[in-house]
């Protein structure tokens, strides 16, 4: 990395042309506190229509990451700009989907607009990510390729992972503040051992605060559970240690034990809070995932089958599916005297049968649907106590009549919340979600049957991203 004649530009003013009549003018600081926080600031634009926000990250991370970060900040800004005014609105919330990139308005002109927003942004952001990237290497007295051997390292640790920018942190800590024998060893490990034991090393360092020598990095090798050396799905068993000896868990025998084992392990049982007692179905979810631990693959064949599920099982499908043995218990509980007569059976005994069970009442609470679409008297919905957006109220379910027929159309179980006081929505794509009323959290979000999809999975976020500022809000207010 050639660093002697570079010339620092912090504090001076970076111009970017982004059309004739439109430059961006950046200004950027380096902050020396404790965090290590980087901050860029819009200095300038050839208008003021509309509020900028400035830019911060936290530094240690990797350099795809703050040029990512970056430029979607970049897009953000040139965004706003040339997007014509009248989609602003007049409150914070009002029009937000209109005016943000990644919902913008389907026609021609807007998608030219997107198209040449994402390409300037992008070459904006690989420029002045760079400029600031190096800057930094500069302040912190560390080399390119040592920032992405530890970017590398973290990698491997979480690939595909959140947690990565957390794994990134660590390790440059480690560099930073561990003794240097301790720090090759580390390295080494990393590449040597699987990641659920280099995800435990790492947190029992992060734990001790960076203050261990050679003798005591060994016995932390040394002392870890044996089901965390043996485990090669990359589970992390030290996310409840805690509440949780892992030491003494039973090791599993097969692939499908450790992700029930683990998936149990997560969840866990549902808490308890002063003066009120646990309802029937969460008693019958916690038997269900004490069951679960000794269960065999059989059971992921059956609800495979039943659920019309293609995609093999994995951490979220185990999840959906203790779901479903939950709500299989919640619709016996408040529909065993129905009025029609339909027959429910109790979630009990081993596993299969709870697992059975749970199922038969979906179905069965499908065909009590039909029946009380024609009989139940409708009423409307709770509102929100928050005020939505017109495109997310157009799609909320504001009738009982409307719960029901859902349930129906979905054939899913959606049709028995008809007493409850969250938000439902529902997509034109058969996608129902319930949102919690006060907390504003996503309870669940589903396709047809219950099928977790991608369009599902782009439902939920979608809604996190829309709630996720009242959420600030209500926060502030509480404050």
């Amino acid at each position: 990395m050639l660093l002697l004649e570079y010339k620092r530009r912090e504090g001076e003013v970076l111009e970017f042309k982004v059309k004739d009549d439109f430059i961006l003018k950046f200004v950027y600081k380096i902050n020396s506190d404790s965090d290590g926080h980087i901050s860029v600031e819009l200095a300038e634009t050839t208008t003021k229509d509309h509020h900028n926000y400035p830019f911060q990250i936290q530094f240690p991370c990797t350099k795809p990451s703050l040029i990512k970060c970056i430029g979607v900040w970049v897009r953000n800004n040139i965004w706003m700009e040339l997007t014509p005014k009248e989609y602003y609105g007049h409150t914070p919330n009002d029009g937000y989907y209109q005016r943000n990139f990644d919902n913008a308005e389907p026609t021609a002109e807007a998608k030219k607009r997107k198209s040449f927003v994402y390409l300037r942004s992008k070459k904006i952001g690989d420029v002045l990510g760079g400029i600031i990237w190096r800057e930094i290497l500069m302040a912190e007295n560390v080399s390119d390729d040592t920032m992405y051997e530890i970017g590398s390292l973290a990698w491997r640790v979480y690939p595909r992972s959140k947690k990565m920018m957390w794994a990134v942190a660590t390790l440059y800590k480690c560099l930073k503040q561990l003794n240097p024998d301790v720090w090759r060893l580390l390295k080494s490990d990393i590449l040597k051992y699987n990641s659920s034991l280099t995800k435990y090393i790492l947190l029992k360092i992060h734990l001790k605060e960076y203050k261990i020598n050679v003798s005591e990095y060994i016995k932390i090798i040394k002392d870890s559970p044996d089901i965390v050396k043996k485990c090669k799905y990359g589970f992390e068993w030290n996310d409840k240690y805690d509440d949780i000896d892992i030491s003494k868990l039973s090791i599993p025998i097969n692939r499908w034990q450790w992700f029930t084992l683990r998936v149990t392990l997560a969840m866990g049982p549902e808490p308890t809070y002063a003066g009120y007692e646990k309802s029937s179905w969460d008693k019958c979810r916690d038997l269900f995932i004490n069951k679960l631990q000794d269960s065999d693959i059989k059971m992921w064949h059956y609800y495979k089958k039943v659920m019309h599920i293609s995609k093999p099982y994995s951490f979220r499908e185990i999840h959906h599916m203790i779901q479903s043995i939950t709500d299989g218990a919640r619709i016996y509980h408040n529909f065993i005297d129905n009025e029609h007569e339909i027959a429910f059976v109790p979630v009990e005994g081993s596993a299969m049968r709870m697992m059975r069970s749970a199922l038969y009442n979906h179905n069965q609470e499908k065909e009590l649907n039909k029946k009380n679409r024609l009989s139940v008297k409708d009423h409307i919905m709770p509102l929100p106590i928050y005020t939505l957006p017109d495109w997310l109220e157009e799609i909320r379910i504001k009738s009982v009549h409307a719960m029901i027929q859902a349930g129906i159309d979905c054939e899913h179980c959606i049709g028995s919340y008809a007493d409850s006081h969250d938000m439902f929505f529902r997509t034109e794509d058969n996608i129902c979600a319930q949102v919690h009323r006060e907390k504003l959290y996503v309870v669940q979000c589903f396709g047809v049957r219950d099928q977790i999809t991608k369009e599902s999975e782009a439902f939920r976020d979608k809604l996190n991203k829309v709630f996720a500022p009242m959420i600030e809000n209500t926060h502030e207010m509480v404050v």
